[in-house]
């Protein structure tokens, strides 16, 4: 577990820097009107992680759980 805890720390840190690296302006660029920026799918992720999270942690406590 120790090993686990420790790599995801380290993933999380790289990439930490490598997303602090982007520019704005690429962060930001849609190639087209109906693709999203990079930073659209970003927090989408973010968002659905959180969602998920709280599935996780709820749904332990529940008798019957469900998912909304």
């Amino acid at each position: 577990m120790e090993i686990t805890s420790n790599q995801l720390h380290q993933i999380a840190s790289d990439y930490s820097e490598k997303l602090k690296a982007i520019s704005e302006e690429k962060y930001s660029f849609k190639p087209s009107p109906r693709k999203w920026s990079k930073k659209e799918i970003l927090g989408h992720l973010i968002d659905s992680a959180q969602t998920n999270i709280r599935r996780f942690v709820i749904g332990q406590y529940e008798e019957l759980p469900r998912i909304l």
